[in-house]
């Protein structure tokens, strides 16, 4: 068996570092998604019942929010092609999803 060659070996490097770029994006994106949700549903419904405690709220997820924000922000100013394609990634699971929840119903 050869050992791969230097040429072969900075391509999958380069393959990968660009692979990340578009999933850094998208998990910081739907990570803040996340949290935000929490956080407006916490204050439009407080009768419901918490089956987990943030220590620090609001505090720590109001930093949290402001440090994704200014990652998603530079993420967009630094590198628009890499967010755009992440972008697009995740839209194209929407149209997968419906299709998915319409064979479920189906069967």
């Amino acid at each position: 068996m050869k050992p791969p060659s230097p040429r072969g070996l900075s391509s999958s490097v380069a393959i990968v570092a660009g692979l990340w770029a578009y999933d850094g994006w998208t998990n910081g994106a739907l990570a803040a998604d996340s949290v935000l949700a929490v956080t407006v549903l916490r204050r439009m419904r407080p009768d419901l019942r918490r089956r987990y405690r943030v220590s620090g709220y609001p505090f720590v997820p109001a930093a949290f929010l402001i440090a994704a924000a200014c990652f998603i922000l530079h993420t967009l100013l630094e590198r628009p092609v890499e967010a755009g394609i992440g972008s697009g990634i995740v839209a194209l699971g929407i149209p997968a999803c419906r299709l998915w929840k319409r064979r479920s119903r189906a069967a």
